[in-house]
């Protein structure tokens, strides 16, 4: 217990768990604290319906659904049947913030016997807020796009290259320069 506390609060994630049998909702301090969920208030979908964008009501619900489908589920390496919810979705903060997390989680089944099919009984999971993460891949992206931009411009000659000394990048300038 105190490995997994360490591991998950060093990646700052949050854990869930579904009791499908009883629809108990579980969620652990940081979970609560990434979703805006008081301690007081009650784990429920409906608590975190409440924070999901509206947009991805449907999508994510989509998703948990698939997750839960025992026609969809894959053994796991014990050779059970599970079902993997894998996605990033928005949530609305109580300031009014929207803010995107990262979650994946796996559902187990109850085995099918005796002519009942499989049943989802459990999803357990994990959440990260990925907002800042992405934000700085876009704006990577978006200064690679400027720097582009400029050299294919320029009359000068750029390349870039990466750390195995393969080209990534030669502007048009360069190509005409070397006679290409």
């Amino acid at each position: 217990r105190d490995r997994l506390a360490l591991a998950t609060a060093a990646s700052a994630l949050g854990v869930y768990d579904w009791d499908l049998v009883t629809d108990v909702l579980t969620w652990d301090a940081r979970t609560r604290t990434i979703l805006g969920v008081p301690p007081e208030e009650t784990a429920s979908l409906a608590a975190f319906y409440a924070r999901l964008h509206p947009d991805e009501h449907a999508r994510v619900g989509a998703l948990i659904a698939q997750a839960c489908d025992p026609a969809r589920a894959r053994p796991d390496d014990a050779g059970r049947p599970t079902g993997t919810f894998d996605t990033e979705y928005r949530i609305v903060a109580a300031d009014g913030a929207t803010r995107l997390v990262r979650s994946t989680g796996r559902v187990l089944f109850a085995p099918a016997g005796e002519g009942a099919p499989a049943a989802a009984r459990r999803f357990t999971g994990t959440l990260r807020d990925v907002t800042a993460e992405r934000a700085l891949e876009l704006e990577a992206r978006e200064s690679t796009a400027r720097f582009r931009r400029l050299a294919d411009a320029s009359a000068a000659g750029f390349l870039l290259g990466d750390a195995v000394g393969g080209l990534t990048y030669v502007n048009d300038a360069l190509l005409a320069m070397l006679g290409y």
